[in-house]
């Protein structure tokens, strides 16, 4: 049987994986349109955003992020405000509701995360680890 790229292997694996976190976080509620956005804004909290940073980030047209952030303030999980270094620019915020939502999405990634150690054991995972280290480095060479 011939191997298929490692990548595509990794591809596979990160999809299912967070197919999985998606259905996690969907029982708590939380849209999972709204992830990668959540996680951004969360670990960028001491800085202000734009939508245009946003757009950057997630590589996605302005307008399409435009149409998830409104729907994100209607549920009140970002707020808009004039930019205390630009008043042209306006900067996007989490709300007290926009950093209740991303806690779900991180206790979603660790229910996962233990599903797959409970099934691999100690042992493995520290190998698993071991070696997604070793190909970020080569990767990242």
């Amino acid at each position: 049987m011939e191997k298929s790229p490692i990548m595509y292997e990794m591809r596979i694996i990160t999809k299912l994986f967070l197919d999985k976190v998606k259905i996690e976080a969907q029982k708590a509620g939380v849209n999972p349109r709204y992830f990668m956005i959540l996680k951004y804004l969360a670990n960028h909290k001491d800085i202000e955003i734009s939508q245009v940073e946003i757009s950057n980030y997630l590589e996605q047209k302005p307008s399409s992020v435009s149409v998830t952030l409104n729907m994100m303030e209607a549920d009140g999980l970002i707020k808009r405000e004039k930019s205390s270094l630009d008043a042209r620019k306006n900067i996007i915020i989490l709300t007290k509701l926009g950093e209740e939502n991303h806690s779900l999405i991180k206790k979603a990634y660790k229910k996962v995360d233990c599903i797959i150690e409970k099934k691999l054991g100690n042992e493995n995972i520290d190998k698993l680890y071991s070696f997604l280290y070793d190909i970020k480095e080569v990767v990242g060479e």
